[in-house]
Order: structure tokens, then C-alpha cells, then sequence
């Protein structure tokens, strides 16, 4: 499937694949977006967004490249899409998923800590995690003003699960929608929870990646 992908290269000439998208515009996003994060450099954006230097001879570029549907990041440093959370330098493996977990950090979007390894970015194996966990499809609410206030609040409660699991919060539930989407309003019909129950469930966006999102142990007063 042809794409583009977003590459950083450092004055020393290493590169490094930071992103691929289906799209033109999002690469150019994501070119922009990263400029914006990144607070070690004064990034000069070319007019049409494919580019962008910086003093010390560092160089973003966003170039036609094969992609693959998920969301593949290159680069396991903290992660500039959209600048939601902190990520762990390393990736994760969990029944043929790699991933990279969130740090615990508290998100300018989110009025609550999100507590380290409970969001994790899929590199690949997506599909494989599915087809040995996934219990059903579920709609993600369609505005950020529909989950509830209280993060703490269980926002999709499981059905049937067992190993004392109860569901989803819902501030879980917002920091995989905006480590997707960002700030502002998303579309929520590219958007689907895939309950995993009792395993992580997995918020996936149409051609733009999935995050899996750690279920909620019961307290012992709920169990």
C-alpha cells in the first residue's frame, strides 16, 4: 500500500523512520506536529509542510514510502504524535503484539495521571492479538464530552470477565482516543474498541494505528 513516511535525519546523518501515513496531509501533520514538540530545536517549516531544517543541520522530510495499515513508529523516543503522553524507550510483546508502553505521566489533555503500562502503542502483531483475545466490537463514544468527568469512573464495563477485571476507566478510555487523534473534535466513526476482556482491549483508528488499553482490576470491595 503506497504512503508517506515522516523521517528525521541529525547532523551526523543518521536516519530515523519517525512515522508512515496513507495520507499526504497527515505526514505533513506529523512534520508540523513534531516541529512543535520538539523543544531541543527552532524548526524552519517549508511552505508546503514537507520539510523543515534546523540550526545544527538536522532535517525533517516527509517522502513517498510503502506502508502497512497499523501505525509503525520508528523512533521508541518519546512519541511526537500529537504530545499526549510519555513512552518508554523500549517495545513489549504480549501474545504476538508489540508495543510500546506509556510512562506514567500527566497528559495536558487529561486532568488525571495515566498510570505507567496501561496505553500502549502497536507497532505490529495486531491482527494475531485479535484473533486469540478479541470478545466483540464496541463504538467509542462520539464526543470527548460524552466520557465521563470522573477518570476514575468505569466508562465500558465487561460483561462476563473473569481474573477480577472489571472494564475500561474512562480516563483510559480518553488517552487512547487522544494519543490517536490529539486535541479537538476526532471521528468517532473510524473508531473502534475491540473488547479483549479479561486481556488489554485494543482502541484501534482506520489508517491511523491502535493502542491497547489495561483493563481495571476490581477493588476487593467490588469483587
Amino acid at each position: 500500500m503506497s504512503g508517506h513516511k515522516v523521517t528525521l535525519r541529525t547532523p551526523d546523518g543518521d536516519t530515523t523512520t519517525l512515522a508512515r501515513y496513507p495520507e499526504h496531509e497527515d505526514a505533513t501533520s506529523h512534520l508540523y506536529s513534531y516541529c512543535l514538540w520538539d523543544d531541543n530545536h527552532d524548526w524552519g517549516v517549508a511552505d508546503d509542510y514537507r520539510s523543515a531544517d534546523a540550526a545544527d543541520g538536522s532535517k525533517l522530510s516527509v517522502t513517498p514510502a510503502p506502508i502497512h495499515r497499523y501505525y509503525q513508529p520508528g523512533n521508541v523516543e518519546p512519541d511526537p504524535r500529537h504530545g499526549v503522553l510519555d513512552w518508554t524507550s523500549k517495545t513489549t510483546s504480549l501474545d504476538g503484539a508489540e508495543f510500546i508502553s506509556c510512562d506514567s505521566s500527566n497528559p495536558d489533555a487529561l486532568d488525571k495521571s495515566i498510570s505507567a503500562n496501561t496505553v500502549g502503542v502497536v507497532i505490529r502483531g495486531l491482527n494475531d492479538y485479535l484473533d486469540q483475545h478479541k470478545v466483540t466490537e464496541v463504538e467509542v463514544p462520539p464526543y470527548y464530552s460524552r466520557i465521563p468527568d470522573d477518570h476514575d469512573e468505569i466508562a465500558y464495563e465487561y460483561d462476563d470477565s473473569d481474573d477480577n477485571m472489571v472494564g475500561l476507566n474512562a480516563g483510559i478510555i480518553e488517552a487512547g482516543i487522544r494519543v490517536l487523534n490529539g486535541s479537538g473534535r476526532y471521528p468517532a466513526s473510524e473508531h473502534v474498541l475491540h473488547d479483549c476482556q479479561p486481556h488489554p482491549s485494543v482502541l484501534e483508528r482506520e489508517s491511523h494505528g491502535a493502542v491497547m488499553l489495561a483493563p481495571r482490576t476490581a477493588d476487593p470491595a467490588e469483587a
